[in-house]
C-alpha cells in the first residue's frame, strides 16, 4: 500500500465515526434498499456508505447511490485530473471508471474481468469481478454490481484480502446484490 494511502487509511479508522447496521433492510441514500442477515459497522466515506465487520482495509462493501454526472467514486483531495462518472456511460466504461478510480487510490497490478449482465432490483444492470496488490502486494479481490439509470449510477464495490476476508464474507455481499430493490 502507498504510505500516503496507508495513513489516509489510519486517519480514516482512527476519525471515522461507525455506527451499527443491524440484520434487517436498510435504505442506501434514498436510491435502493438491501437486505442484510449479519450485523457490520458503517461510517461514510465520501460518497459512498462502507460498510464493514473487521476493518476497511481488510473487507469493505461501499454502496455507490444515484451518482451524477462529474461525481467520483473517491475523494482525491487536491487533485484536478481524476476518474469521473457520465452519465451515459456503459458498463464497459463504468468498469474502466472504477478499475481507474482503484489505481488513482493506490492499488496495482489492477485487472477488471467476467463483465457480465445482471439484475440491479429491476434495473438492467451489470457485474464484474477485480484483483489488484497493495503497494506492499498483499493480494486483494473485488466484485462490482450496478446499474445505470436515468444516467445516475447505482454501484455497490466489495473487496476484501485474497486469503481470507474476501471469501469470508462474499456470500453475504452476494446476497446483499440480490435483495437491491430500487
Amino acid at each position: 500500500m502507498k504510505p500516503a494511502l496507508l495513513v489516509f487509511l489510519l486517519l480514516l479508522a482512527a476519525c471515522a465515526r461507525y455506527s451499527l447496521v443491524p440484520p434487517g433492510s436498510h435504505e442506501i441514500d434514498d436510491a435502493y434498499t438491501v437486505q442484510t442477515s449479519i450485523a457490520w459497522s458503517e461510517t461514510s466515506a465520501g460518497s459512498a456508505e462502507l460498510w464493514t465487520v473487521d476493518g476497511p482495509s481488510l473487507e469493505a462493501v461501499r454502496f455507490f447511490a444515484a451518482l451524477e454526472d462529474g461525481d467520483a467514486l473517491f475523494e482525491f483531495h487536491g487533485r484536478d485530473n481524476y476518474p469521473r462518472f457520465e452519465g451515459r456511460m456503459t458498463a464497459s466504461e463504468v468498469m474502466e471508471f472504477v478499475v481507474d478510480s482503484l489505481a488513482l487510490a493506490g492499488a496495482a497490478n489492477m485487472a477488471a474481468t467476467d463483465l457480465r449482465p445482471m439484475k440491479f432490483g429491476t434495473l438492467e444492470g451489470f457485474r464484474f469481478e477485480l484483483t489488484f496488490l497493495d503497494a506492499d502486494g498483499l493480494e486483494y479481490d473485488g466484485l462490482a454490481a450496478g446499474a445505470v439509470a436515468d444516467e445516475r449510477l447505482n454501484l455497490i464495490l466489495y473487496t476484501g484480502t485474497r486469503a481470507y476476508y474476501f471469501p469470508k464474507y462474499k456470500s453475504q455481499v452476494e446476497r446483499l446484490i440480490a435483495s437491491v430493490r430500487m
